[in-house]
């Protein structure tokens, strides 16, 4: 887990509803916000696509739109952003990270 993926997970987490609903976003959407709207990252659209396939994979992303490529983010990534996993969950998402 690096500084661009929590980056990426904790925008998915601030862009979801107070009631908890979740945003779907592809990921342009999220670089252009990260890299250009909030200037929080000089990675480049590809890498964070990259990151953002690999969180999935992780199980801390959702991709919901297999043709868009659309992500949100899980109840596991909410729960890592707000640090509620234990350290045997944490160690099991970076083996797969």
């Amino acid at each position: 887990m690096d500084q661009l993926d929590e980056l990426i997970l904790e925008f998915l987490e601030a862009m979801g509803s107070p009631g908890g609903e979740a945003v779907a976003l592809p990921p342009t959407s999220v670089w252009l916000n990260l890299a250009k709207v909030r200037e929080s990252t000089d990675k480049r659209q590809n890498t964070v696509s990259r990151h953002m396939s690999a969180l999935a994979d992780a199980g801390l992303l959702e991709k919901v739109d297999k043709d868009r490529g659309y992500y949100t983010i899980t109840d596991l990534g909410r729960r890592y952003v707000n640090n509620e996993l234990s350290n045997e969950e944490i160690e099991e998402i970076k083996s797969k990270l």
